[in-house]
């Protein structure tokens, strides 16, 4: 976990004499919001250009630090809701990224991945109806965004596809006929085969 190995290099350059401190942000582990009383193991963070902290967990979701930090009480939530489509696919959320345009992309451990780009409100996904059993497994911090192009690492393959202002579309799909329905398209890309 990127959180654990800074702390361990920070560590690490105290003991030699490197630096003096450690900064304040990374003395005291996050304190997530919590009502069950039991820990909850973050698998990845993620800072979003307005300075809101994007946190995935194991098992609860995304939770969201608003940029001015903030007690538990201020933070928002986002988890699974079954049967309402337009909420994260799935609670074990290993991978967040964003886009040049305010998207904010999520992978997951098992099922697939999802787009926002109403700041995180409503999400379109990609999981197993979409994706088959395939693609399921996003790789730890494996979703990668340059400009409009997206990188998804899975444990199958890389994904690839683009977005613009209308969300995502792929290479192939930019070069369509108009006749064609506008549903986005995922190129995949295994071994050397892209």
């Amino acid at each position: 976990m990127r959180v654990l190995a800074s702390i361990s290099v920070i560590a690490a350059a105290v003991a030699n004499g490197l630096i003096a401190t450690v900064p304040a942000a990374l003395q005291q582990p996050l304190s997530l919001p919590d009502s069950a009383g039991i820990p909850t193991r973050i698998l990845t963070q993620a800072t979003r250009s307005n300075g809101d902290v994007w946190i995935g967990t194991y098992g609860r979701g995304i939770f969201v630090r608003p940029r001015a930090g903030g007690p538990p009480s201020e933070w928002r939530h986002i988890a699974n809701k079954p049967g309402d489509t337009t909420s994260i696919s799935f609670d074990f959320i290993n991978s967040i990224a964003f886009g040049p345009r305010g998207e904010i992309w999520y992978g997951t451990v098992g099922n697939g991945w999802g787009l926002s780009s109403d700041a995180g409100h409503t999400w379109k996904n990609w999981a197993y109806k979409a994706l088959g059993p395939e693609w399921q497994y996003v790789a730890p911090d494996g979703i990668v965004t340059s400009g409009d192009t997206v990188v998804i690492g899975t444990a199958d393959g890389l994904q690839v596809t683009m977005t613009e202002s209308t969300g995502p579309r792929s290479a192939t799909q930019l070069v369509r006929r108009p006749r064609d329905p506008p549903t986005p398209l995922w190129r995949s890309c295994r071994a050397n085969t892209c």
